[in-house]
């Protein structure tokens, strides 16, 4: 993938205006450097804004702890799966966030119990939605919108534009369903030596994210999930974060993923995955009286797997296709 100089320069812009970026703020980073959301989200624009900023080589809660009180941390960038580690810490209810301006967090969907969690603490937790080929930075929460639109990934970008469309190129009405294009000097030029697949997401500037939204009547976007993870069932569309939104909810639950799995009747059936809490029993029958009310029926579950983990990248992201063989085995 090629992001160019510029595009640096344009993605630091975005995170200045997201986050306020001063001098004087000192930036906390544990996630790894080779991943967009490590290095670009705050430690390049850091760079930029002549901030102070305390590398740690790996994750861990404990040392974590230590920084953020110790080092007087303004900003940090910590991903669900990190926040999870860190509320599961004995050390969590103590904790010296004094200095914390904020929290910035996305990757995957934030579960609201952790949204809350952070709140409680008298820090806004901040989403921000993109990719590496936006650098990543698209569309944020600031902080002072951050306990207003919890679940929400903020508005579009200072230095981007975006779009929502149908599968026939047409924009979406407000609060409908559509396909997250985004264009601005923050995009990548493509995909290295890849011209085929270059061709398939870009077009006139825009980058086609594959990724699924809607736009509130305030115009705050809300991520549905990708349109390659969308179950068509008997003829429905189906966006499993919607369903996932609801599982994480539950205090016996600690992770959940939910696919398609071919089905000759329906063409495709929802599958859910989940991952008990430690000393939780989960089984089937409890998890699908967690759904009851609150969605369609044709969105319910016809099967549960109780997996101990699920296949996660680097940052703490599901593998989907990984969740499908391992369903599929």
């Amino acid at each position: 993938m090629l992001l160019a100089q510029g595009a640096l320069e344009v993605n630091a812009e975005n995170s200045e205006d997201m986050h306020g970026l001063t001098a004087e703020d000192v930036i906390f980073n544990s996630l790894p450097l080779f991943h967009v959301g490590g290095l670009n989200n705050l430690v390049t624009p850091g760079i930029k804004a002549g901030c102070s900023i305390v590398l740690h080589a790996k994750f861990d809660p404990a040392a974590s702890f230590d920084a953020i009180g110790r080092e007087g941390i303004t900003l940090t960038v910590l991903v669900p799966a990190q926040l999870d580690m860190m509320m599961a810490s004995p050390r969590w209810a103590g904790a010296d966030f004094s200095k914390l301006r904020m929290i910035t967090t996305g990757s995957t969907i934030v579960p609201r119990h952790v949204i809350d969690a952070v709140h409680a603490k008298g820090v806004p937790l901040v989403q921000v939605y993109g990719s590496t080929e936006t650098s990543p930075i698209a569309v944020y929460l600031k902080a002072d919108e951050a306990m207003k639109k919890p679940g929400s990934t903020g508005r579009v970008g200072k230095r981007c534009q975006m779009r929502l469309l149908d599968k026939y190129g047409r924009d979406v009405a407000q609060g409908e369903t559509g396909e997250i294009w985004i264009k601005g000097g923050n995009v990548m030029q493509g995909y290295w030596q890849a011209p085929q697949a270059t061709a398939a997401v870009l077009e006139d500037g825009w980058f086609r994210s594959g990724d699924m939204g809607h736009l509130d009547e305030d115009g705050y976007l809300w991520v549905d999930g990708r349109s390659k993870d969308m179950i068509i069932s008997g003829g429905e569309n189906i966006y499993p974060a919607e369903i996932e939104n609801i599982l994480i909810e539950s205090p016996d639950i600690a992770e959940a993923s939910v696919i398609g799995k071919s089905d000759p009747r329906w063409g495709e059936i929802v599958v859910a995955v989940v991952v008990p809490r430690d000393g939780r029993r989960v089984n089937s029958e409890g998890v699908m009286k967690l759904l009851e009310g609150r969605i369609a029926r044709f969105k319910h579950p016809k099967e549960v797997v109780i997996v101990q983990a699920l296949p996660k990248t680097a940052l703490g992201k599901v593998r989907k296709e990984d969740v499908r063989q391992l369903v599929a085995r």
